[in-house]
């Protein structure tokens, strides 16, 4: 099975899910701002849209579903967190629906 990150774009060219986590995986580790911090930024680029392998998510996808029908952000965020990774939790977590103001 093929399994897609996100729906058709303008060319109707679907971005592979493997290759977006992996693009996303290199693409955050090279934000790290000190070679201690790269493994936690890779594996929070290959996390974050774990869910996506999901088959109802790939459904909904294929079937043009309604956005957001198919919650994905918790599998990678729930993942690092039983990996003990909190940063990346917290990381794919706030990516996904914002983080929370503790200002107070």
């Amino acid at each position: 099975m093929n399994y897609y990150a996100h729906s058709e774009n303008h060319r109707n060219e679907k971005h592979g899910l493997s290759k977006h986590l992996h693009q996303t995986a290199k693409l955050a580790e090279s934000f790290a701002c000190h070679e201690t911090y790269k493994p936690i930024f890779k594996v929070t680029g290959l996390l974050h849209d774990l869910g996506k392998y999901q088959p109802e998510f790939q459904s909904y996808l294929d079937n043009g579903g309604r956005r957001g029908s198919v919650p994905h952000a918790a599998w990678g965020a729930g993942y690092a967190r039983l990996c003990r990774i909190t940063e990346a939790s917290i990381a794919i977590d706030g990516h996904h629906k914002g983080l929370p103001d503790n200002s107070a």
